[in-house]
Formats: structure tokens, sequence, C-alpha cells
């Protein structure tokens, strides 16, 4: 929600598609402490926008948190090969 509340893009970090928008966390639920909070985990600098298809790719390891990280900033991130 705090995503959605925000002024950050309505739109895939990655590609700009618009229509339809995930919000990701950049670094994993799985990352964090079971002591840290659900705000630590939704802080608005660990969530992006990305389309269903980035958005696996990001899941699958064809994106790095790097790149994702890049994007969500406004530069050009990369596909790992």
């Amino acid at each position: 929600m705090a995503y959605r509340k925000s002024s950050r893009p309505k739109q895939c970090a990655i590609c700009g598609y618009a229509v339809h928008y995930e919000v990701c966390h950049i670094k994993p639920i799985s990352g964090f402490r079971a002591t840290d909070s659900v705000a630590d985990v939704n802080e608005l600098a660990n969530l992006v926008a990305l389309c269903p298809n980035h958005h696996w790719e990001f899941d699958h390891g064809r994106l790095s948190a790097a790149a994702v990280g890049v994007a969500a900033s406004g530069l050009t991130a990369r596909v790992i090969e």
C-alpha cells in the first residue's frame, strides 16, 4: 500500500509497461529476520514496480537485485545472461 500511495512511478521499472504492474520486494522477505518489522520489510526503498514478466524474471534470477534497484532509481537495468 505504501508504494501505491507514494509518488513512485506506477509502471514497470525495467520496460515501462503501465497497464499492470506488481509491487515487488528488492530484498526478498526471506532475507529479513523474524524480528524485523513489517514496516522494515515494506520500506519504500525496498519496493519496486515490475510488470508480471519482469517480476517473474527477478524472482527466478534472470534479473539481479542490483539491476532492479538501478532501474528503480531511473537508470538502465541489465538482464543476467
